[in-house]
């Protein structure tokens, strides 16, 4: 097929051609019709493709936006095991698989990255969809990413939830770059005051020694002391945000030890309201109270 094709409308007529031929099936029940009618319905079709219509086909950026698997949208169904069903065939050969590894996009990229199991494959392509528009495809390839291309991402990601997956996988790998920025960027979220509980998961997955965890102490405290009214350090200028505030407090103290707690011991002057997580992990003052007078260091 040399003329240029329009990957939804493709795919499309391929689906309306299987619904014809199993009119009642949906789910689990519509994915095996399709897997054994595929040599008759979808690999003709595939196989009269040129190589850049292939191209074009996968990497379409509209299968970014197509859902993985839908429990109630039928034509979602039917579209999704059709892409599934033209991948699983191409990853059979050499060179369609390459066209998969650098081109798919979207519901092709996924199926293709799922379905293979060779780990030399998923960190190839990793190094392309590390950077894609697509979540769910940044998501899979945090695993297999080096870690100078998560350090790269991790400075321009906006999705909160695979921030913290990054921060987590470069915290267990022993990668410390870029943890001189920690007081800068506790500070940045309290007086931007954005402490949300995403973003203190972040931080808090960043606080892996007593070095970090110096870090961000010490910016909790320079705000504090920037915003006292002359009456104490009063809960509310962390503007609703202290219990996070608290929490990342515990985890610090944690982390550092006796002797150099004691220059942290101004936490104590901040006044914390009692809420559920003073029940639960203790006072601020308290809890460091406890660890200084602890026998242990």
């Amino acid at each position: 097929m040399r003329n240029k094709i329009v990957p939804i409308e493709f795919i499309n007529s391929i689906a309306k051609e299987v619904q014809k031929n199993c009119p009642d099936s949906n789910g689990w029940r519509l994915r095996s019709e399709i897997a054994n009618k595929c040599e008759t319905y979808i690999h003709p079709k595939v196989e009269l493709l040129s190589a850049r219509n292939l191209e074009r086909l996968v990497s379409c950026k509209s299968w970014n936006r197509h859902p993985t698997w839908s429990y109630s949208d039928k034509n979602a169904q039917l579209v999704t095991s059709v892409i599934e069903a033209i991948t699983a065939y191409l990853s059979n050969f050499p060179s369609t698989s390459l066209i998969l590894r650098r081109k798919s996009e979207g519901i092709f990229a996924i199926k293709y990255f799922d379905s293979t199991s060779s780990l030399k494959e998923k960190r190839l392509m990793s190094k392309r969809i590390i950077n894609s528009k697509d979540s769910r495809l940044r998501n899979r390839a945090i695993e297999y990413c080096s870690l100078s291309a998560l350090k790269k991402r991790i400075k321009v990601e906006n999705n909160s939830s695979l921030k913290l997956k990054m921060a987590e996988v470069i915290g267990k790998s022993g990668y410390s770059n870029g943890q001189s920025s920690l007081y800068t960027e506790t500070k940045k979220s309290l007086v931007e005051r954005k402490l949300s509980w995403s973003r203190r998961q972040y931080l808090a997955s960043r606080i892996i020694d007593e070095t970090t965890a110096e870090q961000v102490l010490s910016a909790i405290l320079d705000y504090a002391s920037e915003h006292n009214n002359g009456e104490g350090m009063a809960v509310d200028m962390f503007a609703g945000r202290h219990h996070h505030v608290e929490l990342l407090c515990h985890n610090c103290i944690s982390k550092i030890s006796k002797q150099t707690l004691l220059n942290y011991i101004n936490l104590t002057l901040i006044k914390f309201s009692s809420n559920q997580w003073t029940a639960r992990y203790g006072n601020v003052s308290s809890v460091l109270k406890s660890r200084l007078e602890s026998k242990w260091n």
